[in-house]
């Protein structure tokens, strides 16, 4: 089950999902970008240059270290997408795009900002600070701030960026943005066993569904609660359930919010771990014998999706563990990867070592 004492003190600090004003192709552009980011070469980048700048004796030394640093933190915090990549995620047709559209699709992405609330105030920082598109071999380069503190502790930081790694993972099948904004609020508030009471306004402003035809609450009920209900308790993890309160003149004021989690099955704990989604080239190069094996046996060539899968079961469950799975899917006739999957999640869930399936002890 989800700590509770994890959850409370996660929800103050990650507001800032729920406030991202992007539409779900671009939130599953920025779930993309996170997923490639390395975060701990950033931790070690930074430490070794501390490092380097204790030893610099000079001004020109320490200009020369500081130049050498942001080279490569901002060769860490950059990511590039062909052109039909992205707009695979934005859900648009790439190859009727003309690049002047294509260009403001990607200056809309990298004004995104943050507002992060101070001892005076608020601060403004972009998440992106260059973006850019090279026409001829249609390519989309974006580079993170990584040199911004909050912006670090926010996205780059281990705990925070897997916490937001699977937030968005539980998010990018939903099509409203009102579906988006619901789901974190839900998530923020879930640890509230009994559920929790909201006034219509304040819910209103959590989703950013402020509309003049929004004011009048069926309206907003039928159009927008409803709407979200259905699409999140079908599509995430989260299934939750409201009751409307009037108050004394018979107007709807509150709503009382029941959530809870569908299953535990990949429930965020202090001891989650995210597995980084490869590309076909990079799990070619890593798994090139586990990827061997199965074309053998299935004898036909693999799909880019069914590459990145096995790419994934490799990290997550050990290669020869894989290898293993697919060599019992062969012997029962299964080759499907619904079934080797299900079988790698049940010697998880049994504590089976290599060694014992190896063994034949299933």
């Amino acid at each position: 089950m989800l700590d509770e004492n994890y959850q409370v003190s996660k929800s103050k600090e990650l507001l800032i999902l729920s406030d991202l004003h992007l539409a779900i192709g671009e939130l599953k552009i920025f779930d993309t970008y996170l997923s490639k980011i390395d975060t701990e070469s950033l931790g070690k980048i930074e430490k070794s240059y501390e490092e380097k700048l204790t030893q610099a004796n000079t001004r020109q030394e320490v200009e020369k270290v500081l130049k050498e640093m942001k080279h490569e933190l901002d060769k860490c915090g950059t990511v590039i997408f062909t052109k039909s990549d992205y707009c695979r995620l934005l859900g648009i047709e790439s190859k009727v795009l003309r690049n002047e559209k294509m260009l403001s699709y990607i200056k809309n992405l990298q004004s995104v900002f943050y507002l992060f609330k101070t001892d005076t105030g608020y601060k403004k920082v972009n998440l992106f600070h260059s973006s850019s598109y090279n026409v001829n071999n249609q390519e989309i380069t974006l580079t993170c701030n990584v040199y911004d503190d909050e912006v670090k502790k926010l996205f780059f930081d281990k705990e925070n960026f897997l916490y937001n790694k699977y937030r968005l993972k539980n998010t990018l099948h939903l099509k409203s943005i009102y579906s988006f904004h619901m789901y974190n609020y839900l998530l923020n508030n879930i640890y509230y066993k009994k559920g929790w009471e909201v006034s219509v306004d304040e819910l209103r402003k959590k989703l950013d569904c402020q509309k003049d035809t929004y004011m009048d609450f069926r309206y907003f009920n039928n159009k927008v609660l409803k709407k979200i209900q259905t699409e999140i308790n079908k599509k995430t993890n989260l299934c939750f359930q409201y009751t409307a309160i009037k108050n004394c003149k018979k107007k709807v004021e509150k709503i009382h919010i029941d959530c809870q989690f569908q299953d535990t099955e990949g429930v965020i704990t202090t001891e989650y771990e995210e597995t980084k989604i490869l590309t076909k080239d990079e799990a070619f190069q890593l798994y090139s014998g586990c990827l061997g094996s199965f074309m053998a046996e299935l004898n036909r060539p693999l799909s880019d999706k069914e590459i990145e899968n096995i790419g994934v079961w490799c990290q997550k469950y050990d290669e020869r563990r894989v290898i293993c799975a697919l060599n019992e899917a062969v012997v029962y006739g299964k080759k499907d990867f619904d079934y080797i999957g299900a079988i790698l999640k049940s010697w998880k869930e049994k504590g089976l070592s290599v060694e014992d399936i190896e063994k034949g002890k299933r």
